[in-house]
């Protein structure tokens, strides 16, 4: 059992014609696209506001309700799915980091902005009810770039885009994020998470990770814990529980293959890792997801 990878060239949507941007309003988007309420993972980053509404979305196996005047956002890779109450209303935007770099805008903003859960695992939130008219008139607009003909369109929309990125990651109380503070720590921290995501089937204690990065485990807790407020064990073991949750579920392999796969000594030795950080047992946890799918 695997889950598809959507691209955002193969969604139904009334996307600008290069197909890396769109915007559609909620209740078209659903219909068009009926795979959304399966798990399925994507390779663009994707928000969704539910103007009215409420339903579960499911992201990376942890259920989050979204009701009336929530957002969300994902990044790619995430795995996911969702279930609208039939009537809900709101606005899907997905784009590629291409679009803004094909736009003048260096899509570094994206890994600078503490939305998309480089800098929390939150990821949905309720917006404010003063800021509500200001989100929506802005989504408005995009939308209503979108079906022009004006020859600057994208550009316009790429810049719209970018305001409304920024001005979310202020108004919906998100911390810090990587636009503010000391860059240093900001250039570390990304390239532990790109170390993280290469390494950490073999690499499991932040020492390996502050040799490669020429710092100290020391310094290296210093910078996670400024941005995430954890230590940089705590976010290693926490992408290792994640590999471990899409094998299982996504994977027809027992859990002694997925041990092996990820590099635990024994099987044992990874039900109990397993276990003491999630709660149940690996083939529990499969038993439980797969349910829900």
């Amino acid at each position: 059992m695997r889950y598809p990878s959507m691209e955002i060239c193969h969604l139904r949507t009334t996307r600008l014609p290069n197909a890396l941007f769109n915007i559609d309003r909620l209740e078209d988007y659903i219909p068009q696209n009926p795979g959304v309420s399966h798990p399925h993972s994507h390779n663009f980053y994707h928000l969704a506001y539910i103007r009215k509404g409420e339903g579960t979305h499911m992201l990376d196996f942890e259920a989050r309700k979204a009701g009336d005047h929530t957002i969300y956002f994902m990044y790619p890779g995430q795995v996911h799915s969702w279930h609208f109450d039939a009537g809900t209303t709101g606005f899907v935007i997905n784009f590629s980091p291409e679009f803004l770099d094909a736009n003048f805008i260096r899509s570094e903003l994206l890994t600078r902005l503490p939305l998309f859960g480089k800098f929390s695992d939150r990821q949905v939130y309720e917006v404010p009810q003063r800021h509500i008219q200001d989100l929506e008139a802005g989504l408005e607009e995009l939308y209503h770039l979108q079906q022009t003909a004006d020859p600057y369109r994208s550009l316009d929309i790429a810049f719209g885009l970018g305001r409304l990125l920024i001005r979310l990651s202020g108004l919906l109380d998100l911390g810090k994020g990587a636009v503010q503070g000391n860059d240093a720590y900001y250039r570390h921290y990304i390239r532990f998470l790109e170390l993280v995501e290469l390494h950490f089937k073999e690499k499991r204690l932040p020492r390996e990770y502050a040799a490669m990065m020429h710092i100290t485990p020391h310094h290296l807790n210093q910078v996670v814990q400024h941005f995430v407020n954890v230590s940089a064990g705590v976010l290693i073991r926490n992408r290792i529980l994640l590999e471990a949750k899409r094998l299982l579920v996504n994977d027809a392999g027992t859990a002694s293959g997925i041990a092996y796969f990820l590099n635990f000594s024994d099987n044992s030795y990874f039900v109990r890792f397993f276990k003491k950080y999630t709660g149940v047992t690996p083939d529990a946890f499969r038993a439980a997801a797969r349910k829900r799918i």
